[in-house]
Order: structure tokens, then C-alpha cells, then sequence
């Protein structure tokens, strides 16, 4: 059984996006809202808590890595 386990990837901010789902169904559930919507909804809280962990860490950040390599194909 150990030779067939997997681990789930766990990463800086990997948390809220387990709490926001959760929300998005009780939004759905409970409010009768669109599920699609709801999750969408959280979307950038998601994206900002993942960014502020990520930065916390010193760990790079999508906008940083977008914007490296933006540079990069402008000085070619």
C-alpha cells in the first residue's frame, strides 16, 4: 500500500481554496445561486491569499513571473 501512495501537493495558501469551495456550495445549496458563479466569485480571493502567502515566503508570484517574462521577450 505505501508504494501506491500518492500525496496531495500542499503549497503556501493551498488551504483557502478548500474553504472558498466550500462556500461556493453552501452558497448554491442553501442560497439556490449558481454554482459556476459562486465559485467564480472567490476566485480572485483565492488568487490574493495564494499571492500574499506566496510573497511571505519569498516564493515568486505569478505577476512577478508574467512580468519577467515579458521583459525577456522584449530584449530579444
Amino acid at each position: 500500500q505505501m508504494a501506491n501512495l500518492n500525496a496531495i501537493v500542499n503549497y503556501p495558501g493551498s488551504y483557502i481554496i478548500a474553504r472558498y469551495m466550500k462556500f461556493a456550495f453552501l452558497d448554491a445549496y442553501n442560497a439556490g445561486a449558481n454554482p459556476y458563479e459562486a465559485l467564480l466569485s472567490y476566485v480572485p480571493a483565492i488568487n490574493d491569499e495564494i499571492a500574499r502567502k506566496r510573497d511571505e515566503f519569498d516564493l515568486p508570484v505569478a505577476e512577478d513571473v508574467e512580468d519577467a517574462l515579458i521583459a525577456n521577450q522584449t530584449s530579444k
